[in-house]
């Protein structure tokens, strides 16, 4: 039994060390990866938040609309299609987005003067034409030097998406300002 107590007292200490010495190498290596770990998802959030700073903000010489209008949400993430007239220098952008009910509808306007009585129109493959919105436009105009800010409204369309061949933006008496195809 003293030779036991003797063999274990001999090597219980350097055991125990040695023992020690392991786990002391195991907890820094655990804490090393999880501060590479914290640091990697830092770095990601830090990634992720510019890409989407980038793709929210608004175009040049645009002023940054309100994040929870549902025009402008539709707008920045429908299915798009712009076009500029030409003879009115009028521009317009619309966001599509289909609906059991047809086609909800967003549209971002410029260069457009007042004053005005103005309204959206849908018109069909087949020739039916559905009012989507109407507005006033101030002497000021939107998105016009002195007055950048864009117009955007939105609506509803019975027309379904697929069926739907243009948007006409006109004035109450009937001169249309703007067309712009909803295919393609």
């Amino acid at each position: 039994m003293a030779s036991t107590q003797r063999h274990l007292g001999a090597e219980s200490p350097m055991r125990m060390h040695g023992g020690l010495l392991g786990e002391l190498a195991v907890a820094r290596r655990v804490r090393g990866v999880r501060r590479l770990c914290t640091l990697g998802a830092a770095g990601a959030m830090v990634l992720v938040g510019a890409l989407l700073a980038v793709r929210l903000a608004p175009p040049a010489g645009r002023p940054a609309p309100l994040p929870t209008s549902p025009a402008v949400q539709l707008v920045l993430w429908g299915e798009q299609h712009s076009a500029v007239d030409p003879r009115t220098g009028l521009a317009g952008t619309v966001g599509l987005e289909s609906k059991q009910w047809g086609t909800h509808i967003g549209l971002d306007l410029s260069r457009l003067t007042g004053p005005l009585k103005c309204s959206l129109i849908a018109v069909s493959k087949q020739g039916e034409r559905e009012n989507i919105t109407s507005w006033n436009v101030p002497a000021a105009g939107y998105g016009v030097p002195g007055h950048p800010e864009h117009l955007i409204v939105h609506g509803g369309a019975a027309i379904a998406l697929p069926d739907l061949d243009h948007f006409e933006v006109a004035t109450m008496g009937g001169d249309r300002l703007l067309s712009i195809p909803a295919q393609g």
